[in-house]
């Protein structure tokens, strides 16, 4: 015990202070994490992270001196039982999956419960980190959530127009404005669809998309250098500027105009019906009190500033949307789902087809994400840290399998 110790007070010695991702000082790590590696014929080689179910450790086996990872969850965590479960499915399983399937799957080699009773170790395979540039296109990660987008990820999705059509079509149908349309029943499916395609084409024809011709909306998003940008609701201040490429730019432009037509055309199609209803009576539709109402008219009023009776805020909250929407579904929104099965519309879920065809690598991820879940283990919390490589292959592989859910057996 004393040696035990002594060289936990050395491995301590060695290590930096430990911080959390928001730069809070963490705890030290216990000295029975090194009894209990110890105690299983292992030497604590050094710490390699942890999270909220448990710490990771690099040891050696101390008869063939083989690197393993150990993975030490406290029985006092709620998690407990769910970690040995899912590890063990993997002990049980793993060599009765297909080569295409095992690949993706982290191997464990053992569980081991200290004398304690105190801590559950688990004997795993040794990966290194996967590189950011390749895990943060693909799966959902902390950077992304803080504004720090993959620019790699952009610019392959902005140049696929099966990605780029499918963008557009997600973020109509999620712009809160238009939703309310046609008093909340949104825009008709054929108009949003047509509107999209129109999008796409002026996306891909033109190198620069015009801005839209309401110069005051830019007053409301950081979308250009010039814009004045948000505010912040604290202060007052500006907010920093989101850096944006001209291709990003340009897709925002052709779907800003492509709102406002739809906006107008659904409103000048509204008030005709009401029109012909009240059978040439005066119309309150929109704002618009003419019985001979036209889209110009309409179009006018929604650029007319509110201090002078206009609908300019509806446009306005209408852009605003639409930058948060598409800086969503470009930047920030995983391709990979979290939870394997979860609709592409749902925050877990991943994207659509037309996004993840620009990302061919990861049919093999998803094939074997499919095939355990019909083996009846559901891959769960698919995030950047949950996924490493194995260093002889460059093998991406699923890693901490502890929230994955066991269905069956």
């Amino acid at each position: 015990m004393k040696l035990i110790m002594e060289s936990w007070r050395k491995f301590l010695s060695e290590e930096d202070t430990r911080y959390d991702d928001n730069r809070n000082v963490l705890p030290p790590l216990p000295p029975t994490h090194a009894t209990a590696i110890e105690e299983a014929g292992y030497t604590l080689i050094k710490h390699l992270g942890e999270g909220r179910m448990g710490v990771v450790y690099e040891v050696e086996d101390k008869e063939t001196r083989q690197r393993l990872a150990a993975k030490i969850v406290g029985r006092h965590l709620p998690q407990y039982y769910s970690e040995r479960k899912n590890y063990n499915w993997i002990i049980e399983n793993r060599d009765k999956l297909p080569d295409d399937v095992k690949e993706y799957v982290v191997d464990v080699y053992n569980l081991f419960e200290d004398s304690s009773g105190k801590h559950l170790i688990i004997f795993m395979e040794l990966l290194k980190p996967a590189p950011e540039n390749v895990v943060n296109q693909i799966f959902s990660s902390t950077a992304a959530l803080k504004g720090e987008y993959s620019p790699e990820k952009e610019e392959r999705l902005l140049k696929d127009e099966n990605a780029v059509y499918e963008i557009i079509l997600d973020v109509l149908k999620k712009n809160s404005i238009l939703r309310a349309e046609r008093k909340y029943m949104g825009i008709e499916k054929e108009a949003m669809e047509a509107a999209a395609k129109r999008a796409l084409r002026t996306y891909l024809v033109n190198k620069i998309v015009p801005k839209n011709t309401v110069p005051q909306v830019y007053t409301m998003v950081d979308v250009y250098d010039d814009s004045p940008g948000k505010q912040s609701f604290l202060t007052g201040k500006p907010l920093p500027k989101t850096p944006r490429s001209p291709q990003w730019r340009n897709l925002f432009n052709a779907i800003l105009n492509e709102m406002e037509e739809l906006i107008i055309q659904t409103r000048f199609e509204e008030d005709k019906e009401e029109k012909r209803r009240q059978a040439g009576g005066r119309s309150r539709g929109h704002g618009v009190v003419d019985a001979d109402v036209s889209a110009d008219a309409i179009r006018t009023h929604l650029r007319t500033p509110a201090n002078k009776g206009g609908g300019l805020p509806v446009f306005w909250s209408a852009a605003s949307a639409l930058e948060d929407d598409l800086t969503y579904y470009v930047n920030k929104k995983q391709v990979i789902p979290l939870t394997y099965g979860m609709p592409k519309d749902r925050p877990l879920g991943g994207s659509g087809p037309g996004v993840q065809g620009a990302f061919p690598e990861i049919e093999g991820i998803l094939n074997a994400m499919k095939h355990l879940t019909q083996m009846g283990f559901n891959p769960r919390d698919m995030h950047t840290e949950n996924i490493m490589m194995r260093a002889d292959s460059n093998q991406l592989v699923m890693t901490d399998v502890g929230l994955f859910l066991v269905t069956k057996g």
